[in-house]
């Protein structure tokens, strides 16, 4: 039976979830799982949801300095293949106000960028940045101090580039 444990042993069951506290010592921590579950892991900075990402023992994800807690669930119902090829989904919601989630899928470990550029082309911001694990991913786009109008998210992953467009109203 798959299963996780933390540093004092303590064992999560198949289909718990697991709330899990982050002390780092300034070098960025790696989490991979064992056993045949995949799991969602999102991360927080504090109480601000930073990203979520499907995990299975297959892969890992890189857990960068700001990180503060991750709860980790087991994934349950159909949607727990991991995909077999990269995927940019729309964000939801689209139209938005300020904020919008952003979902991705690596079909194996990839160095992701994830930027966000205006109507005319220039850098707005990047989402996503580094080596990520196979499996689904989201991040939120706070568009909060943007002007209304129309954006582009660019994924860029292994010998992948996919483009689609968000529509901010204010």
């Amino acid at each position: 039976m798959p299963s996780m444990h933390d540093a004092n042993g303590t064992r999560a069951q198949e289909g718990t979830q697991m709330h899990i506290l982050v002390q780092q010592t300034g070098e960025p921590l790696t989490l991979s799982l064992i056993g045949d579950q995949t799991y969602t892991v999102e991360l927080y900075e504090g109480d601000l949801f930073l990203s979520q990402h499907t995990i299975d023992a297959k892969s890992t994800i890189s857990i960068g300095e700001a990180v503060t807690q991750m709860i980790v669930s087991p994934m349950q119902g159909e949607n727990t293949e991991l995909p077999d090829t990269y995927v940019l989904d729309q964000n939801y919601p689209n139209p938005f106000n300020p904020s919008t989630m952003i979902r991705f899928a690596l079909p194996e470990a990839s160095v992701v960028q994830l930027d966000v550029f205006n109507i005319t082309g220039q850098f707005v911001g990047r989402l996503a940045n580094g080596s990520m694990g196979a499996g689904w991913h989201s991040v939120e786009f706070d568009a909060s101090t943007l002007s209304s109008g129309i954006y582009l998210y660019r994924l860029t992953a292994g010998e992948q580039t996919i483009t689609r467009k968000m529509m901010l109203v204010k």
